[in-house]
This record gives structure tokens, sequence and C-alpha cells, in this order.
């Protein structure tokens, strides 16, 4: 994955909040994916992190699932957590860390489960072993990212226009499967679905991308103003290649689930099977 510039993603992330952000329907159709994924597994957790918890759209979800479960919500955007606030105080036994994902101030072996929706894809390669980390032994990780085919539509948009560099990038599955045994884990088990929205208009499906912080932060990003030209260039492509015959514009995003358990002893090899499943 290409590098990132976290001080920019959490700038983008801190101005959706502002606006209101951080509960777009992307985000919250995955995250109710991503719970039906808790519906077969028997875990009382003490304490579960939610970490990259954003405005705290979670918290109920967790807190009907984990009653008497201490929620410790963990984002990097301040903003973001003022307005999880609210719902940490709705839900009661809860706690807010402002921190990184990939070095969060809670120690080894703290939490019995996290949950991670949507964060992922905004860190680098400290994310998983940082979560192997705060998780006891035995403990479970649930998570959700974004796969290579998201948002294809706009990168061939985007690449027609000039503007290669303005388009995030994304995961592989089995890549992160890998990336689990390596950091920590047994037992991984990855799914992944293409989801596609449709928008009445191409500006309107990248400003959906938007709301829930999605902009551009890749560090080799272009640092000057992008021309209106190239802007309109872009829209123009996106419409004429992919508009429905009603006039919708579809976007394209591969949700990828992940759910594995923290190993007992750290020294395993990690070599255990993996389970890959693929719809859509």
């Amino acid at each position: 994955m290409k590098e990132l510039d976290k001080r920019q993603a959490r700038r983008a992330f801190s101005r959706a909040a502002a606006r209101g952000g951080g509960r777009a329907m992307l985000a919250d159709r995955v995250a109710e994916a991503l719970a039906e994924r808790l519906d077969g597994v028997s875990v009382a957790p003490a304490r579960i992190a939610d970490v990259g918890c954003g405005a705290g759209a979670a918290f109920a979800e967790l807190r009907r699932r984990f009653p008497s479960a201490q929620i410790v919500g963990v984002d990097f955007s301040a903003e973001m957590l003022k307005r999880a606030q609210a719902e940490a105080d709705k839900i009661g036994n809860a706690k807010l860390i402002l921190a990184d994902a990939e070095s969060m101030p809670l120690e080894s072996g703290a939490v019995d489960a996290a949950w991670s929706n949507l964060c992922r894809e905004w860190t680098g390669d400290n994310f998983l072993p940082e979560l192997a980390r705060i998780l006891r032994p035995g403990g479970l990780l649930v998570f959700s990212t974004l796969g290579r085919d998201t948002l294809r539509e706009a990168r061939a948009a985007l690449a027609e226009a000039g503007m290669e560099n303005s388009a995030h990038d994304f995961f592989d599955l089995h890549d992160l499967g890998d990336a689990l045994l390596r950091s920590g884990f047994a037992e991984p088990v990855m799914e992944a679905e293409r989801l596609t929205l449709l928008y009445p208009a191409a500006a309107a499906a990248l400003r959906e991308a938007k709301e829930w912080g999605a902009g551009c932060a890749l560090a080799a990003r272009p640092r000057g103003l992008t021309g209106r030209g190239k802007w309109a260039a872009a829209l123009e492509s996106y419409a004429r290649e992919f508009s429905d015959p009603d006039g919708n514009i579809p976007a394209t995003y591969e949700a990828i689930y992940g759910m594995a358990w923290r190993r007992e002893d750290a020294a395993e090899s990690g070599e255990a099977p993996m389970r890959f499943f693929r719809r859509g």
C-alpha cells in the first residue's frame, strides 16, 4: 500500500466531523455486515476496544451485544471524539482515547476483544501488530477494510484526467490474511463482498466518499492546486464511461471482513490454514 500522510488524513476526518460526517451510508452498511460476523461467536469480553471509532457509530451495537463490557473508543481525530462523547454518554461504561491506532496508550493484553470498522486503510504496517499487542492471548479481533477493487470507476476517471495520484490505495484479501498470521493471530477467516452504490451524479459519488473521511491522504499526492479543468474532465469521464441507462453513477466498494484470535503463544509459527470467501 502507498505511504500515507497521517496529518492530512487526520485533517480530513476532522473536517468530516465538523460538517456532520462519519455516518455515511457505506460505513453504516459495512458496520452492519461486520456485526453479523459476531452472530455465531461466543465471547463475553470485560473490555472491548473500538479502534478507529470515529463518531461512535458502533457503540450502541457493541453495548447491545456485550452489555457488561467496558467499551474503549480510540481515534486519532479530536473532532471525531467530541462527537463520539455523546454516544459514549448514552451507553455508559465507556472511555475515549485520542491516539494513533498504531501506537495506543494501552497496556499489552489490556482488552479481551477489538473491533475496527474501516480503519485499516488509514494506517501503516504496525496496525495489526499493535492490535495483537493490546489483545490478551485468546482475544478476538473483528475488523473491516476496503479491497483493491474499491472506487475502480473513480480511479479510471482520475487517471484519464491525469490525476493518478489523487486516489487512495487499498488491500488484497490474501495479503491481509498473511499479515494476520505474521502479527500474532490464529485461525483467520477473511471474507469479501462488492457493494455498488448508485448516485445521481459523479460529483455526488465522490462527495459521499469524502463524507466518511476518504479524501486523498497519500504522501505522494499532488501538493499544488488542481485545476478546475482536470476535475471537470474527471467528472465527465466518470459519467461517460460508467453511467447506467437510467443515468445513475455507480461507485464500487470492495468490503473486506476479517476475524481472528490472538494466539495463546506468540512464539507459534502461524502456519495455520486460512479461510477465504468472496461474494458479489
